[in-house]
């Protein structure tokens, strides 16, 4: 991680600077968009009640089970992230950061999770036939070319029915060598 996660915030922080310099403030939230596995609010702040128009807003999104606190309170950290973002944006950020601290361990949660890439269908297909061409193999010689073309192709790590062609490939070359 590149970032201090103490060089941030909290919202609140932010919410308590804000409630010092206008008691008879108000916040508000609103849903912009929600599906069944996201949502993007609106965080407001108004500097008196009778306000119709906001000091700031902030938006923010939240995807369901993005992260283990994201499985349950996604809609709530959302509205906590739009709310700071509008802090934010009023001029309530003290340490001169804009995010607030919620916000960065969100990326952080983000960085950690890792990511499987997509494969297409072809690339599947490509990586299963392979497979199935592995058992013909003959000598490790001849392995280690098929190994070649088969990294080249981009096709070792591609996951079919719960194996690689890369633990294929290997698997095949300990039972050539134990032959020898």
């Amino acid at each position: 991680m590149a970032y201090n996660l103490d060089n941030y915030e909290p919202v609140e922080v932010r919410l308590e600077r804000f409630w010092e310099k206008y008691p008879n403030g108000r916040t508000h939230t609103a849903v912009l968009e929600k599906t069944e596995n996201s949502i993007l609010m609106i965080g407001s702040i108004y500097a008196d009640r009778a306000d119709l128009n906001p000091i700031a807003t902030g938006i923010a999104e939240e995807v369901k089970g993005s992260s283990p606190v994201n499985r349950d309170a996604w809609v709530e950290n959302c509205e906590t992230s739009a709310l700071g973002r509008a802090l934010a944006n009023g001029g309530f950020a003290a340490k001169g950061k804009r995010p607030s601290k919620e916000e960065m361990e969100k990326v952080a949660r983000r960085a950690e999770t890792p990511k499987e890439p997509a494969y297409t269908d072809d690339q599947v297909n490509l990586a299963l036939e392979a497979i199935s061409q592995v058992p013909e193999i003959s000598s490790v010689a001849e392995l280690k070319l098929f190994y070649t073309g088969a990294q080249e192709a981009g096709l070792l790590q591609i996951p079919v029915d719960g194996s690689t062609l890369n633990k294929v490939i290997s698997a095949r070359k300990k039972e050539l060598e134990a032959t020898k």
